[in-house]
C-alpha cells in the first residue's frame, strides 16, 4: 500500500471565474482551503487552472502552435493561481508546497509519459501537502502541450497507489463527464449520425437553474423537473448548434469562391481545408498541414492576410514563424447565443 492515501482534484471553475481572464474567486478559495486543511494528512491536492490557464493558452494558440512566449505567459499565469491556493492553505493551518508540473512532467502526444513522483511522495512522508495544478509541459513529439489536472490526478493516483481519489467540482467537472456521455448515448440510439454534440454553452448560461434542478433531485426527488430542464437544453442547444453549423458551411462555400480569386493558386482548396481545421496556425504549420511548398504557402498566407481573410496574431521573430488566426470561423464558433433560454 502506498504512503499517499488520498488524491483530491479541485476544479478550476470553483476557484476562478472562467469567463474572465486570470480572475480568482477569493471566497471560494478560502472556503476550499479551510475544508482541506481540516484533513490534510496523507493528501496530494491537484487543482485546475481555470481562467488562469485556458484563456492565455487559447490566446497564444496552445497547444496547436509551439510558442515559447505562450508557454511562459501561460505557466506564469497558472503559477499565480497556485500561489493563491497555497497561501490560503497555509493561512488555514496546512503545510502546503507548490509543485509546478512544467518542471517535472514530460508528455508524449499530449499524454503524460513521465512525471517526477519521488519528490511528491517524500513531501507527503514528511507531513507536507503537495499542491499541483494544470499547466503547460514539454512534449516529446509535439514540442509542448497542456497537462490537465485530470491527467495529473489519474497518473499520480496510479503511481502512488492512492486508496481514495476524489473530485471536487461544479458543472465543469462531473458535469463534463455527463456532457461527454450525452452525445455517445444519442449516437448509440441512432439519434445522431456522429457522436458530436456540444451542450455546455446552454448549461453555462443557465448555471443557476442547473444547480437548482440538481439540488431539487436530492432535496425533493424532483426528477421530472431535471428531465424537463435537460430536454429543453438539448432542444435549444441543438437549434443553436444548427445555426452555427449552417453559418460555417456558408462561410466555407464563400471561401471556395474568394480564396481562389485572391490567391490565384491551384492549392486554394487545400489552404481552405487547413484553415477550417486549424483556425489559429503558424505559417510553418500551414505549409506542413497543407502539403504546400513553404514559399508558395507563405505567399498564400500573405495574400489572405492582405485581404482580411487572415489576421496576424503574433509576429515571427528569429526562428519563430508568425501565427495567424482565421477570424471568420472563430467569430462563428465563439458567438454567444442571445436568445432567451429558460422559458
Amino acid at each position: 500500500m502506498g504512503i499517499v492515501t488520498r488524491v483530491l482534484k479541485i476544479g478550476g471553475s470553483i476557484l476562478t471565474d472562467k469567463t474572465q481572464s486570470a480572475t480568482a474567486r477569493p471566497a471560494h478559495i478560502r472556503r476550499v482551503a479551510e475544508e482541506i486543511a481540516s484533513s490534510a494528512a496523507d493528501l496530494v491536492l491537484v487543482h485546475g487552472a481555470g481562467s488562469f490557464g485556458h484563456i492565455p493558452a487559447r490566446r497564444f494558440g496552445l497547444p496547436q502552435n509551439f510558442s515559447p512566449e505562450g508557454l511562459r505567459a501561460t505557466h506564469s499565469s497558472v503559477v499565480k493561481l497556485n500561489d493563491l491556493v497555497v497561501e490560503a492553505l497555509g493561512k488555514a493551518g496546512a503545510s502546503p508546497m507548490p509543485v509546478h508540473p512544467f518542471s517535472c512532467t514530460l508528455l508524449r502526444d499530449g499524454r503524460i509519459e513521465g512525471f517526477a513522483v519521488a519528490p511528491v511522495e517524500e513531501m507527503v512522508r514528511d507531513g507536507l501537502l503537495p499542491v499541483l495544478h494544470g499547466d503547460v509541459a514539454m512534449d516529446m513529439n509535439r514540442k509542448a502541450g497542456i497537462v490537465s489536472g485530470d491527467q495529473l490526478v489519474a497518473y499520480i493516483a496510479r503511481a502512488l497507489r492512492a486508496e481514495i481519489v476524489a473530485v471536487g467540482t461544479n458543472v465543469d467537472g462531473n458535469g463534463r463527464i455527463g456532457r461527454m456521455l450525452v452525445p455517445i448515448i444519442l449516437y448509440h440510439k441512432k439519434i445522431l449520425s456522429r457522436p458530436m454534440f456540444y451542450i455546455s454553452a446552454y448549461l453555462e448560461r443557465n448555471r443557476d437553474v442547473y444547480y437548482e434542478r440538481l439540488l431539487a433531485i436530492s432535496r425533493d426527488g424532483d426528477w421530472n423537473g431535471w428531465i424537463s430542464f435537460f430536454l429543453q437544453a438539448l432542444v435549444l442547444q441543438s437549434e443553436e448548434n444548427s445555426v452555427k453549423a449552417r453559418a460555417i458551411l456558408e462561410l466555407y462555400n464563400d471561401m471556395k469562391i474568394r480564396v481562389p480569386e485572391i490567391t490565384r493558386s491551384q492549392y486554394s482548396i487545400q489552404a481552405i481545408d487547413v484553415l477550417f481545421s486549424r483556425p489559429i496556425i503558424s505559417s510553418s504549420d500551414f505549409a506542413i498541414k497543407s502539403g504546400i511548398a513553404s514559399r508558395t504557402a507563405q505567399r498564400i498566407v500573405q495574400r489572405l492576410e492582405r485581404e482580411g481573410i487572415l489576421r496576424l496574431l503574433r509576429e515571427g521573430t528569429g526562428s519563430r514563424s508568425p501565427v495567424y488566426l482565421f477570424p471568420g470561423l472563430l467569430d462563428i464558433t465563439e458567438r454567444e447565443d442571445t436568445r432567451e433560454d429558460i422559458r
